[in-house]
Parts: C-alpha cells; structure tokens; sequence
C-alpha cells in the first residue's frame, strides 16, 4: 500500500476503531506519514463516537469477584486510553507521541477548562500503570487482574509498602475518580 492508498484509506474510509488504532501507530518515516495525524484533521461526526463510546463499555469488565482488573475495569487503564483517543479524534488533535500520556498532554492545550480534570487523571493513570508493572514483578507473569488474597497480592501490598485491603480499597477509590473524571471529559456527556 502506497503513502497515498493509505491516506486516503484513513481519510475516506476507516472506520471509527480503525482511526482510533492508527492513533497508536507509530509515524510510518519511510512512508512519510504520520496516521495519527491524518485520522485525527477528519476527526469524529457523533455517530462515530457513539460507536467507539459502545465498543469501550464492551472492551470493559464489571468485577468479577476475583479481585481488581487494573486494565479492564471502569476508570482502569483501557478505559482512560480509549477516552483519550476518542477525545483527540473529536478534538481533531494530534499528540506528539503516541503515549497516552502525551495524548493527556495535547488534549490539556486544547481543553483548558478541563486542564485540572486531566492533571488529576495523568496522576491516577501513572499510579495504576506503576500498580500494574509492580504486580507483574510480584506475581511473576502479566495480567491486570488483582486478586483478592493470595500469596503473590500480598507480595504485591509488601511492595507497595500497604496491607492487601487497603491497596484493594485504593485501587476501588482510585477507579472510581476515573470513572468520574472520564464522565466530565467524555464529548457525549459533554453534548459537543
């Protein structure tokens, strides 16, 4: 595929997820072309972003009784990545890199007003990321599930310097502010 198939493709013909995973795409150099910046100039028409709105809540898990999913949990980490590639579609940014951080980072330039709001979430998105990295240490192998009780979550809690029910207690606080966080940055709740 050609530079110019592919632009094309991304300004005429991808679909809503297909934008949104050109999102994290690196720029394509030898092409010369950057997809996330090109699927960010079309930008998103509301029934775009209901469709991306909708595949988010199925990509998340409501508790399963097992312990705290930091991934797939409402306000865990898909979430907030997909609200922030939702959110620079709509807002047709681009960001930089393709870190979700550096997406926080381009959307508080444009959303000044909401500057607090993301500040707030960048906080909780890079607690969640170090919970998440220190839990693959102390359960020897990847996952974002966090049990309840079991040997490694209290190795975990150890790490963390707290007990197994306050890091579970503050995992639950800390999903919820995002959760609450996300509703004041989503464009469907905004009505934009």
């Amino acid at each position: 595929m050609s530079q110019e198939q592919l632009e094309k493709f991304l300004m005429n013909e991808a679909v809503p997820w297909e934008r949104q995973a050109y999102l994290r795409a690196r720029p394509l150099a030898f092409l010369g072309l950057n997809c996330a910046e090109v699927c960010c100039a079309r930008g998103l028409s509301d029934d775009e972003l209901l469709q991306l709105s909708e595949i988010r809540k199925k990509l998340l898990s409501q508790s399963s009784g097992k312990g705290t999913d930091l991934k797939y949990s409402p306000g865990g980490l898909v979430d907030i990545e997909l609200e922030m590639q939702s959110c620079l579609l709509r807002q047709r940014l681009s960001a930089k890199v393709t870190s979700t951080e550096s997406m926080m980072e381009s959307l508080g330039t444009k959303l000044d007003s909401q500057k607090v709001q993301l500040n707030s979430l960048f906080k909780n998105y890079c607690h969640l990321r170090q919970t998440e990295q220190m839990a693959q240490l102390a359960f020897n192998h990847s996952g974002s599930l966090v049990p309840h009780d079991s040997v490694e979550v209290h190795r975990l809690a150890k790490l963390l310097e707290t007990n197994v029910k306050e890091l579970h207690q503050g995992l639950a606080l800390l999903l919820h502010e995002n959760v609450e966080i996300l509703k004041q940055l989503d464009p469907l709740e905004q009505g934009e």
